[in-house]
């Protein structure tokens, strides 16, 4: 299988003078794309929303979102995702502070990597 570069990172965004929660990020990066896992807080603190994005180096679905300068890919993008497959799938393993096991990270979003791109 083709490298595959794993990331992890913390973003803080800021809305007008309100700091938004902290967005956890989690990727795997290839040739053909990206797989990208997101988490974070609600404003009121009682639980995690987030969602798995799938971000494509060319449109191969005419639905896709087009992203000029993705920070993924640094480049183009086209893009969709499931918040239910983050409800289902990434939810149940989200750990307090949002610290999932790296092990299972890099497992998932390998395996959805290989399932979307066909590597």
């Amino acid at each position: 299988m083709t490298d595959l570069t794993f990331i992890q990172q913390i973003q803080l965004y800021l809305t007008g003078k309100e700091k938004e929660p902290p967005t956890r990020e989690w990727a795997i990066v290839g040739p053909e794309g990206a797989v990208q896992v997101w988490a974070r807080w609600s404003w009121s603190g009682n639980y995690f929303y987030g969602g798995v994005e799938y971000h494509h180096r060319k449109a191969d679905y005419e639905w896709l979102c087009h992203t000029p300068d993705c920070h993924f890919l640094h480049g183009d993008c086209y893009s969709d995702g499931s918040g239910l497959q983050f409800d289902t799938q990434i939810l149940p393993f989200l750990q307090p502070g949002l610290e999932p096991n790296e092990q299972f990270m890099r497992g998932f979003l390998t395996q959805r990597y290989k399932d979307r791109f066909n590597a």
